[in-house]
C-alpha cells in the first residue's frame, strides 16, 4: 500500500490498481486498515476507480430500536438524543457499554438543522 497524498485529516492510498481516500484514523500504526478503511478500499475497488473522502462524525450512545431501514439511536450528551438514522447512511458498532454510530457529517448537520438532534 502506497500513500499518494496526505492532508491534515486524510490520506489518498493506492493498493494495487485501486486509489482510495481514508481518514487517518482508519489506518493503524502498523499500516493495516481498520474495518472502515477496508470498506473504503472495497467501495473504490467495486467502483473501478477512486472514491472521494467523505467527512464523517461519530456519536456515542445506544441503539433503542431497529427496523429494516432505520435505527433509533439515543446519543449520549445531547438535549434531544433519540433520533432515527437511515441504515443506508450509517454504521453502528456495538461495545459492551455503548454503541457508536458513524454518519456522514452532512447528515448530522441536516438532523441538527431540522431540529432532530441538539448537541
Amino acid at each position: 500500500m502506497k500513500i499518494l497524498k496526505e492532508t491534515k485529516k486524510a490520506k489518498l492510498l493506492e493498493k494495487g490498481e485501486v486509489k482510495f481516500w481514508i481518514q487517518k484514523r482508519w489506518q493503524r500504526a502498523d499500516g493495516s486498515l481498520t474495518p472502515a478503511g477496508e470498506r473504503s478500499y472495497e467501495e473504490a475497488k467495486e467502483a473501478g476507480g477512486e472514491i472521494k473522502y467523505v467527512r464523517t462524525t461519530m456519536l456515542t450512545g445506544k441503539v433503542i430500536k431497529e427496523t429494516v431501514k432505520a435505527v433509533l439511536f439515543n446519543a449520549a450528551g445531547t438535549v434531544k438524543g433519540r433520533t432515527w438514522w437511515p441504515k443506508s447512511q450509517i454504521e453502528v458498532v456495538a461495545d459492551s457499554d455503548f454503541d457508536y454510530l458513524t454518519t456522514p457529517e452532512w447528515l448530522e448537520l441536516k438532523k441538527m438543522d431540522e431540529g432532530e438532534l441538539y448537541l
